[in-house]
């Protein structure tokens, strides 16, 4: 019970350390991109700079990909060591068996397009790949909040509820951050359609549109970094409790044992008596085999004396 549970405090600790690899992902490939393309093209506005800064930002989106990967392979290990949970934890083992599989579906297929992106669409056609793309998304979705939901089962098996209330808060916050993406989305998408059909004098409802959805998708970004937040102070929180809790499982599993053996030793006394009595038996012949000795010792140092009173004295006046 114990080892099982610091597995899971593990791959509690090995998610949240996947999570810091995505958000790095994230924070290079805006900063690569944007600051250190923009700057090259800046210094070196002839063709010879525009190629360097594409050079410069492809080489960034290769470090993308791999921290992206790296941070997937992480946190599904850490999900592997989650497999572990125990039985008695309810509805939290087939919960992480399933948001496992779909991870790995998912991984495969994030896999497969990064390898098609890399070989120039050579892979799969582009239909193939934006299939594929939304599939393997609809995975990962699913797959996310199957382990929010056993990390809430976990959670409350620990008795730690505020951990419990906070996984549900994230679960809620990211499904307002997709709601949020999908109506901007849809906005922008018929704020074009409505302008295109009414003709070059509707520019004023594309723009319309345009600045609505912007807006959610401001509100979506903002919504996405208090959702990941939380979700990192989740991850932790939980490792660091589910180790207390296993290390607290082990004393008394061994306080358990100790009472099990003082039992069994109970036990079979009632069950053999002569090994009682043997014992007893033994313990006065020790005491005897003392007082024994002690006499003895006595007897000899009351020997030792009268042989001290025995000797001549050698007064102070004594001829030598």
């Amino acid at each position: 019970m114990s080892d099982a549970l610091l597995k899971v405090s593990k791959g509690f600790k090995l998610v949240y350390i996947g999570l810091i690899l995505m958000v790095l992902a994230f924070v290079v490939g805006v900063v690569g991109i944007f600051a250190v393309g923009g700057a090259m093209v800046a210094a070196n506005p002839g063709p010879g700079g525009g190629a360097g800064a594409l050079g410069l930002m492809a080489v960034v989106l290769g470090l993308v990909i791999l921290l992206v990967l790296a941070g997937s392979i992480t946190g599904l290990v850490g999900r592997f060591f989650c497999l572990a949970i125990p039985e008695r934890v309810g509805a939290a083992k087939p919960m992480i068996i399933i948001s496992v599989i779909l991870e790995v579906v998912a991984l495969g297929a994030s896999v497969l397009n990064n390898a098609n992106s890399l070989a120039g669409g050579r892979i799969l056609p582009l239909a193939a790949s934006a299939i594929l793309t939304g599939v393997g998304a609809v995975l990962s979705i699913v797959s996310a909040i199957l382990f929010l939901l056993f990390a809430r089962s976990v959670a409350t098996y620990i008795r730690r509820y505020e951990l419990a209330d906070k996984a549900m808060s994230v679960l809620k916050l990211w499904g307002a951050c997709v709601a949020c993406y999908i109506a901007g989305l849809v906005i922008m998408l018929l704020g074009g359609a409505m302008a295109g059909a009414a003709g070059p004098g509707a520019g004023g409802g594309m723009m319309a549109g345009a600045c609505i959805g912007s807006i959610l998708m401001l509100v979506t970004l903002v919504i996405a970094l208090i959702a990941l937040v939380q979700y990192a102070t989740l991850l932790s929180g939980l490792s660091q409790a589910t180790a207390k809790y296993a290390h607290k499982a082990r004393r008394k599993e061994e306080e358990e044992e100790e009472y099990d053996e003082e039992d069994d030793e109970e036990e079979y006394e009632e069950e053999h008596p002569s090994s009682r009595s043997g014992r007893a038996d033994r313990h006065e012949d020790d005491e005897e085999d003392d007082r024994r000795g002690r006499s003895g010792r006595t007897r000899q140092h009351d020997d030792y004396e009268d042989d001290e009173d025995d000797r001549p004295q050698r007064g102070p006046n004594r001829k030598r």
